[in-house]
């Protein structure tokens, strides 16, 4: 008999209330970016998203509503007016002293920060500071007209933690020029810095990009499901083995972004598929030390939904693993048995 535990960290945050900034303090645009569509907003002024939320949350107040993150995405949020960008800090830390908000984080580039302003924003209330990396390799960076380098990426993370802030990191496979090498390299970095958390967004081709213009010319193809599936279920994997949490794989299925997405490995359950994979090969591990056919495992309920996979995507793969529905038994226990 074999006792284990799933890998995945546990999550410390609550939910997040996200407040889009789409295109703000942003230097350019890069190949991939509409962030009108990615976050499902429209463009709308500094003033009017921050009377927005603090009327959100004063709302939140008044309904005795548990507390939730607040997060500031979908922009450069370091790069916006310091005086905006204080305002809306300001507004955060007042609900956060009330117990509205729990934790703030924002989103930013690693060249939109210094020391000076992370101990800046540290004292307004900010928690999390999360980097769009993309990727740590200098080629992709440069095709994807990111216009930061390997080295700056770097530093901003070691600045972050210096500062006393969590770190959190947004890696985007599937840009031109990646491939599994450089895949296996950027996650293996990240293992290696240790953020606190991870978000995963496969590359899509949205309209109105230059990456729309590369793939309708043929110059770019994106990765298909199957490939995408198998490079995030082993970095999932590997991420989880160092103690990070990947609390997103893929983008939110906003309806514009769905009228928008030309190609690329988009599906509304891409984030249960990886996670049922990385499952899958984990049961497969085990039964291999188990040394002997399987009579049957134990599943702790909460995988119950990642067991067989999307649509029974699983159930062959488990079953050339001795593993059948029959002998399946869901438990409240936190760990899986096998025997």
């Amino acid at each position: 008999m074999i006792s284990f535990n799933h890998p995945e960290p546990s999550r410390k945050h609550p939910p997040t209330f996200p407040v889009f900034l789409p295109f703000q303090g942003c230097p350019g645009r890069c190949i991939y970016c509409s962030q009108n569509l990615q976050t499902g907003q429209p463009s709308q002024s500094l003033s009017a998203r921050l009377k927005n939320l603090a009327d959100d949350l004063e709302a939140r107040k008044k309904r005795h509503l548990p507390p939730i993150g607040l997060g500031f995405f979908g922009g450069t949020f370091t790069a916006i007016p310091r005086e905006w960008m204080l305002r809306f800090l300001d507004v955060g830390l007042t609900y956060k002293k009330q117990g509205v908000i729990s934790h703030i984080r924002c989103s930013t580039r690693p060249d939109a920060i210094t020391p000076d302003m992370l101990q800046i924003l540290a004292r307004a209330g900010l928690d999390m500071v999360e980097l769009g990396i993309q990727s740590f390799d200098q080629d992709i960076l440069d095709r994807a007209l990111r216009h930061c380098d390997q080295k700056t990426a770097l530093a901003a993370c070691t600045m972050i933690q210096e500062a006393g802030l969590e770190l959190g990191l947004q890696m985007l496979p599937g840009l031109p020029g990646h491939n599994w090498q450089t895949w296996q390299e950027d996650i293996r970095t990240c293992c290696t810095i240790r953020p606190q958390i991870i978000r995963l967004y496969p590359c899509l081709v949205l309209e109105g990009t230059v990456l729309a213009s590369w793939f309708r010319q043929g110059t770019y193809i994106p990765l298909d499901m199957e490939e995408t599936l198998f490079q995030l279920a082993w970095a999932i994997r590997q991420l989880w083995s160092h103690g990070i949490a990947v609390i997103r794989i893929g983008l939110t299925p906003e309806p514009l972004l769905l009228d928008n997405v030309l190609a690329g490995p988009w599906h509304p359950s891409l984030g249960n598929m990886v996670r049922s994979r990385a499952l899958a090969e984990i049961i497969e591990e085990q039964v291999h030390r188990l040394g002997h056919p399987p009579r049957s495992l134990k599943v702790p309920t909460r995988y119950s939904g990642e067991l067989w996979g999307y649509r029974k995507g699983n159930e062959t793969r488990l079953a050339r693993a001795g593993i059948t529905r029959t002998m399946v038994q869901y438990t409240p226990n936190p760990f899986f048995t096998l025997q």
